[in-house]
């Protein structure tokens, strides 16, 4: 059932209620039904799996395996990998 698609009477309907709310009865009914309406508290997630995550999402992979074939052909000649991104030797002279 897509509820957003129906007017507000028909979604009152399909939901057994009224403009005026749930009657006492059904208000009684729907925890021993459902269960008591609550949210859990979320544990908090850990730091090291959060950077962990910060390099592993869809872009940062895009970046690494980027920067990785932009220096594939230089395997031979790493110091050509580094032309264009500034080298560390030419950065202390």
């Amino acid at each position: 059932m897509h509820i957003q698609s129906l007017t507000a009477e028909q979604s009152r309907a399909s939901l057994h209620t009224s403009a005026v709310g749930l009657a006492s009865a059904e208000a009684q009914r729907r925890p021993a039904e459902f269960g008591p309406n609550h949210v859990e508290e979320a544990r908090p997630e850990r730091l090291l799996l959060r950077v962990a995550r910060g390099f592993t999402h869809f872009f940062a992979i895009i970046l690494w395996v980027g920067r990785r074939w932009r220096c594939w052909p230089n395997i031979s000649m790493p110091a050509r990998a580094w032309r264009g991104w500034g080298s560390p030797s030419s950065a202390s002279s």
